[in-house]
């Protein structure tokens, strides 16, 4: 064999070794990707049954703050799921109504809602700022931004807003100070028992073989082993295992929106649960937001941007005219909030017609995002108007609003009721990071105790 020979079969045998090398690291991130698929699946599944043993899907233990006129404006008033209608006195007088009301939807997120209150306050545990009620926590399109009277942000139309989910929490279960200690009073879940409830703690922890702490000698070829918080007997300097610790990555809160026939316009008495896991969403003080009014010192926990309905042309941006979400065009005033990837998941929220009705009724659906352009572009230079095309994977939208032709005559969707009100055809989006999965399901609320 020649030398010529040896280095062709050194360098046929280096580019094997290489590929075989790059296989690695991309096996090992696809088996990162499946255990944590597995463990959001558990996660998710763990929740609904919390959400059952634990009562949650009781509006008697529901609390929330709701604020004069239902607007955020004025004082917010301390609502407990288990108090009768209260009459505010504060002109003009308003209703405010504990537990359900008829087609609202609901966010139950006590982790958020423990970060954004006063603690020590008088009266008790006020919200910090209006939008820590409300999700999403974000304020309202200014005049700047309203894209035309069919924008349901403009105010001056008499527009109502784009919908918004009343924020809850749950009370905690604290016993009273007399047999039989029933609870006494119903006080929120603090920030600790928020983070306990709606975490996931069976995402366990373990150490990799040569890195194991308070070991020496360790030997690589020995398996990993889970970690237990150690306990220290103070009389005989034993140490005893513990709990199992858990990596405290995964945690998830849930939304409320109730089912409707959109044909005959009535509410049905069965909600969507949809089940939202998030991934490092954050703890305590990282879920707290600020005063939107003032120039922010940290990032946003959520935003949102918008699609835009029909427009001159009767085109809109639901360019598959919502059906399973679709390809649709995403607009906002700043880039920054078109961040998304495939993988990535928002929430479209509108003002839903149904049945032909002139009042309208906030809706809520999850997509997946499964495409997303590589950057979003500027309409026009210096215009400030921030486009990107993106694919949704999830239920059909409300097709009446987008779609640009009424599909039983062939003419085009008006823009106003025959009363002259606006029809608002432009969708909110939602988008909250770190969210890897949501999974829906229909349940109906424990109004009579049974849940069925």
């Amino acid at each position: 064999m020649t030398i010529l020979e040896v280095l062709f079969a050194i360098m046929i045998t280096t580019i094997g070794l290489l590929g075989a090398v790059a296989v690695f690291p991309v096996a090992s991130e696809y088996a990162r990707k499946g255990r944590l698929n597995d463990e959001v699946t558990v996660c998710a599944e763990s929740a609904v049954h919390t959400m059952d043993a634990r009562g949650m899907r009781r509006p008697d233990r529901w609390i929330t703050w709701r604020y004069v006129n239902g607007g955020l404006q004025g004082n917010a008033y301390y609502v407990p799921g288990t108090a009768p209608l209260q009459v505010i006195s504060n002109p003009p007088p308003v209703i405010v109504r504990a537990g359900i009301n008829a087609g609202e939807s609901y966010c139950l997120d006590p982790r958020f809602m423990a970060a954004n209150v006063i603690p020590n306050a008088n009266p008790a545990l006020i919200p910090r700022f209006p939008e820590g009620t409300i999700f999403p926590a974000f304020p309202r399109r200014p005049a700047a931004q309203v894209t035309g009277p069919n924008d349901p942000d403009n105010f001056a139309m008499g527009n109502p807003g784009a919908p918004r989910m009343q924020r809850i929490t749950l009370a905690n279960g604290a016993a009273g100070s007399a047999a039989p200690y029933a609870p006494a009073n119903f006080p929120p879940m603090g920030q600790f028992q928020a983070d306990y409830v709606f975490s996931f703690m069976d995402q366990l922890t373990y150490e990799r073989p040569g890195i194991q702490r308070r070991l020496t000698g360790n030997d690589n070829a020995s398996p990993a082993f889970q970690l237990y918080t150690p306990i220290n007997d103070p009389n005989s300097g034993t140490i005893y295992p513990g709990k199992r610790e858990e990596d405290g990555r995964l945690s998830w809160i849930a939304t409320l929106v109730p089912k409707l026939d959109r044909w005959n316009a009535t509410l049905d008495d069965k909600y969507v649960l949809s089940v939202v896991v998030f991934y490092n969403r954050g703890l305590g003080a990282e879920l707290s937001i600020e005063d939107f009014t003032q120039p922010l010192t940290k990032p946003v926990k959520e935003w949102t941007a918008v699609i835009l309905g029909r427009n001159a042309n009767d085109a809109s941006d639901f360019h598959s005219g919502g059906y399973g979400g679709g390809e649709v065009t995403i607009t906002a005033n700043n880039p920054d909030k078109l961040r998304m990837r495939s993988g990535d998941w928002v929430m479209l929220s509108g003002h839903a017609r149904y049945g032909g009705s002139t009042p309208t009724i906030g809706n809520f659906k999850w997509y997946r995002v499964s495409d997303a352009d590589e950057d979003p572009y500027e309409t026009a230079i210096g215009s400030g108007i921030w486009k990107r095309d993106v694919t949704l994977i999830g239920p059909d939208w409300d097709l009446q609003n987008v779609l640009p032709f009424d599909t039983s005559t062939g003419l085009p969707n008006p823009d106003f009721y025959g009363n002259g009100n606006p029809i608002y055809d432009d969708v909110e989006v939602t988008i909250v990071p770190h969210i890897v999965a949501v999974f829906d399901r229909t349940v109906r609320l424990e109004l009579d105790g049974t849940g069925y």
